[in-house]
């Protein structure tokens, strides 16, 4: 009988995989990024959306707390969460190959949030995050 349950749940989370539960959110587009990030950081005015490869993510500029401001939205499952990028709450932004950008925070919750951007915008995302634009959000 105590073998059932394990062989039970084990079932229940296969089922679940082939029936697609563990899909990743996706972005369509700028203008969906720009709602969505609207909807969780309310008062953020969207300036510039740069979407990740696949929808993954997208990193959008913009003004937050009356000064400039990055944001970033990921997928955290099924759903998308947002952090805004104060400079105080970055350990480092790197640039990887094939336009990776990964950025390291202090959140214990999303400490290293990778997203693969267009090669040719990449360096100055990471410039743009390392200067402190962020610096006021």
């Amino acid at each position: 009988m105590l073998l059932m349950a394990p062989v039970g749940v084990l079932a229940a989370i296969g089922l679940t995989w082939l029936c697609g539960g563990w899909v990743d959110a996706r972005i369509a587009d700028a203008e969906e990024a720009g709602e969505r990030l609207r909807e969780l950081e309310p008062g953020f005015e969207v300036a510039e959306v740069c979407l990740a490869e696949g929808g993954a993510g997208a990193l959008v500029a913009g003004r937050y707390d009356q000064g400039p401001a990055i944001a970033v939205l990921f997928a955290n499952g099924d759903g998308l969460v947002s952090r805004v990028l104060r400079a105080a709450d970055l350990r480092g932004v790197e640039v990887g190959e094939g336009g990776l950008l990964r950025i390291r925070t202090r959140d214990f919750t999303s400490p290293v949030i990778d997203l693969r951007l267009d090669p040719a915008k990449v360096e100055g995302w990471r410039r743009r995050l390392a200067s402190g634009e962020a610096e006021h959000g």
